[in-house]
């Protein structure tokens, strides 16, 4: 199970390196990813989370930053996955935009904050 897990990283590492994946990962993508391997797919959706952060941080500050989307302590990022999964299968029309985006609309979407102000 390790060595097949090996290999389908291979293989998911060297699709996103091929001259056609160089410009940037769509829906498309994404959801072959998340179709393939539940780690790479956790993986895209914490490392996203975490740029999400960091570049607001960075930005605005850590008095002025609150991310995009609220969840409880108790959300995990297993659970912040599966609900991109679900944005991807659900809506096949957007599968050509660049996944970031959908995977923003899919958190903001499924954990909006009470209030409108971001």
């Amino acid at each position: 199970m390790a060595h097949d897990n090996l290999i389908l990283s291979a293989a998911l590492v060297a699709a996103l390196h091929s001259t056609a994946a160089q410009a940037e990962l769509t829906g498309n993508d994404l959801k072959e990813v998340c179709d393939l391997n539940e780690l790479a797919c956790i993986s895209y959706v914490r490392g996203f989370i975490d740029g999400v952060g960091t570049r607001g941080l960075m930005l605005m500050g850590a008095e002025n930053f609150r991310m995009p989307w609220c969840v409880t302590e108790h959300v995990t990022v297993k659970q912040m996955t599966l609900v991109v999964e679900r944005h991807l299968r659900d809506h096949p029309e957007s599968l050509d935009k660049p996944g970031n985006t959908l995977t923003y609309i899919a958190l903001e979407h499924a954990f909006p904050c009470e209030d409108s102000a971001k």
